[in-house]
Formats: C-alpha cells, sequence, structure tokens
C-alpha cells in the first residue's frame, strides 16, 4: 500500500460499508440503514463466515463447511435450511417470523438459497440469494431488488 499525505483510513464496523450509488453515477457511499444496506451486508457476513472467524463475536458463523460432500437431498437441504435461520435469528438480528428460506438444488453439486426478510426500513421485502457449491464450501451471494 503506497500512503502518502492523500491517504484515509476508514474503520469498518458492523454499522456499514461502502455501497455504489444505485443511480449508477459511480459514487461511493456509506451504507446506512436505508434501502436495508447494512441488513443486506450482515446476512451476507454471516452466512459466509465460519464461527471463530469473528474476535469479538466468536460464535458467530454459518458453519456452511460442516455440508461438504454431503449428498444433495431433500433432508440435506433442510439442515442448511434450519442452519442459516438458526444463525440469523440467533443474536436478534432478525426475528424469526421475519424470516422465509428455501432451498433448491441446482446441480448435484450445488444449491439455490433464497431468503425473504422483512426489511428494516422500505415497504418491500429484503430478498437475497445465495448459490452453494458444495464440493468447496463455495458461496456466491446475490442481493436482489424488485
Amino acid at each position: 500500500m503506497n500512503i502518502n499525505s492523500l491517504s484515509k483510513d476508514y474503520l469498518w464496523t458492523g454499522d456499514g460499508d461502502f455501497f455504489f450509488d444505485p443511480n449508477g453515477d459511480g459514487d461511493i457511499y456509506i451504507a446506512t440503514s436505508e434501502g436495508d444496506e447494512v441488513l443486506s451486508s450482515a446476512v451476507i457476513k454471516r452466512l459466509t463466515s465460519t464461527e471463530g472467524d469473528w474476535g469479538t463475536v466468536p460464535e458467530l458463523g454459518t458453519n456452511l463447511v460442516d455440508f461438504i460432500g454431503l449428498p444433495n437431498t431433500r433432508e440435506t437441504g433442510a439442515f442448511i435450511q434450519g442452519r442459516i435461520e438458526n444463525t440469523l435469528v440467533q443474536d436478534l438480528l432478525i426475528r424469526s417470523n421475519a424470516i422465509g428460506t428455501e432451498v433448491f438444488p441446482l446441480g448435484p453439486n450445488e444449491i439455490l438459497i433464497m431468503m425473504l426478510i422483512d426489511s428494516i426500513d422500505a415497504n418491500e421485502p429484503l430478498i437475497t440469494a445465495f448459490s452453494f457449491d458444495m464440493r468447496d464450501n463455495k458461496m456466491i451471494p446475490r442481493i436482489i431488488n424488485v
């Protein structure tokens, strides 16, 4: 990293991240609760984490690595669905009645996880989808705006 007098340092916290301007102007801004940006970021971080990844909250994480190598069956999908929902409600980030999760097979080793989460700030729910490869623990998050 090249540090000079023009360099800036940003403290990354659980309160927000950088987002690109949704209007397509290319501007960068700090996430807020408006538009559920902080909620979207928190969901992605939790689902792609393993317990122990967060020093301040070591018990936080979904541990989807536990499902590597398991057969892509309805039973495995139900276990993944339960794990995801438990992780998101464990510290009241989301109320249990404010989340709906579905797991669909995409292929022999890949599943699609879709979630509908009641919005914090908007009238429309937050719709989030992830594809998860059960061979190598790769999860690709996708935020879907409808």
